[in-house]
Order: structure tokens, then C-alpha cells, then sequence
């Protein structure tokens, strides 16, 4: 039997030229693309040095800043990224407690075209990090270490919170989501927007630098906001119902 079933993977694998098209793809979608990237991100670097010299802690013009010029501006010239944004209308004013399944870093700049002022909650050891440290932590994002003080202040300023409650970028299945922004919508009061999302990762896959497609087809769809309960429970809940959609967006 097993050579069949090797003879089966042989006929069902792509011919080897189509892999090369789509390897060659992937380097020019790298070489023309990380480049605007780039040039978007100077002008957000430049934003937030500007926004420096106020004293507001929330760093809302910096937020402001990402939301257009990574969230919309960054999305109009790219000519290999396609987003399409699904339940859209579920969207309110605001603030929310945003939990989203995480394939790839590029889901930052995705998510901050929704239209909301929102800050992110990156790990502590993104902040140690030379020039991307100083990026992280002057922009406004909320380390880890003082996620409590720092995302309940980002919520009662009237700016949402987005947390990966995976912890850390998934493969192809969605992992147990952590507690913490459970938790924090719950004491605070404030409703989740719970997300999914899937085809960042053609942009940038974990443990790869350069696209694996010319074309990165990006979907999320937007849930209607949920009224926090128990933690255990509305974590357990949005797991499901965010790892069903993202295999109903793959598909």
C-alpha cells in the first residue's frame, strides 16, 4: 500500500515549474514590496517623534498616525496586498477589547485600517529591541509588563486594545487563547470585538523573511461586539467561533 499512496502525493504534488513561478513571485513581491513598506513606516517614525512633545501618555496622535498612514495609506500602494474586510458594520465607536487570531506581524498594520483608534499589546521583549524598541514604545503600544495600568488607561482615553490572546503567532491551526484581555474587558466593562483573520502569513510567514506568493489575498471578518462575562467561558467561546471562521475564510 505504500507505494500507492507515495504515487498518489506525486500526482497530486504541483509541477515543478508552477513552484518556481511562485517562488520567483514571492522575491518580486518582496523586492517591490518591503521597500513601500519601508517608506510608510519613515513617515510613521516621523509622526510619532512629532507626537513626543506632547504630554499625553496614550500617545493618540502617534496611534493616529499607524491608523492612517500604516492602516490606510500602506494598503493603497501596495500592489500585491488585497484586504478584504468582512462585517464591517459591526463596528461602533468604540473603545473595545479586540482579540484576534495572529498568523503574522503584518496583522498590525491589517488591523489598523478597522477605523478605530487602537493601541497594541506586544510582548516585553519587543521594547529591548534597538530602533524597533524605541518605535514600539514611543507609538503608544502596551508592553506586557504593565498591560493592566497601561490598556485600562488606553480604554478610559476612549482607544481600543488589540490582544493576540494566542500569545503568539499560530500556524495553521488557532491556539488556546490566554485569559488576560478576558479578564480585562470584564472588570472594565468594556465590550470585545472578537476578529479573524488569515493570509498575512503569504506575507510575512513566521521564520521567513521574503512572501511565499505574488499575491497576498488578506480576509478578516468582524464579529458583533460580545458583552464580557466569565472569563474562562467567553475565552473558550471566542476560540471556537474565531478558529471556525478562520478555516470558513481559508476555504
Amino acid at each position: 500500500m505504500q507505494p500507492a499512496v507515495e504515487e498518489q502525493g506525486e500526482r497530486d504534488a504541483p509541477p515543478r515549474w508552477r513552484q518556481v513561478l511562485v517562488e520567483a513571485g514571492g522575491w518580486f513581491h518582496g523586492i517591490v514590496g518591503w521597500p513601500i513598506f519601508a517608506a510608510w513606516t519613515v513617515l510613521v517614525g516621523a509622526v510619532i517623534v512629532v507626537d513626543l512633545v506632547r504630554r499625553d501618555p496614550v500617545r493618540r496622535g502617534a496611534l493616529l498616525g499607524l491608523q492612517w498612514l500604516w492602516g490606510h495609506a500602506l494598503w493603497w500602494t501596495q500592489p500585491f496586498w488585497v484586504r478584504r474586510v468582512v462585517g464591517r458594520e459591526h463596528i461602533g465607536r468604540g473603545p473595545y477589547v479586540i482579540v484576534s487570531n495572529h498568523r503574522s506581524v503584518i496583522d498590525i498594520p491589517c488591523l489598523m485600517g478597522l477605523g478605530l483608534p487602537l493601541t497594541v499589546v506586544a510582548r516585553s521583549s519587543l521594547f529591548t529591541i534597538p530602533v524597533l524598541g524605541r518605535f514600539v514604545g514611543w507609538s503608544g503600544q502596551v508592553d506586557t509588563a504593565e498591560f493592566d495600568v497601561a490598556a485600562r488607561r488606553a480604554l478610559a482615553a476612549g482607544v481600543s486594545v488589540l490582544v493576540f490572546p494566542e500569545g503568539t503567532r499560530s500556524t495553521e491551526r488557532v491556539g488556546r487563547f490566554h485569559q488576560g484581555a478576558f479578564r480585562l474587558a470584564h472588570e472594565t466593562g468594556v465590550p470585545l470585538l472578537p476578529i479573524a483573520t488569515d493570509g498575512s502569513q503569504i506575507i510575512l510567514k513566521k521564520g521567513r523573511f521574503m512572501p511565499t506568493n505574488w499575491l497576498a489575498p488578506i480576509k478578516v471578518r468582524v464579529f458583533p461586539p460580545v458583552a464580557p462575562g466569565d472569563p474562562r467561558v467567553t475565552s473558550r467561546d471566542l476560540q471556537h467561533e474565531i478558529a471556525q471562521a478562520v478555516e470558513e475564510l481559508r476555504s
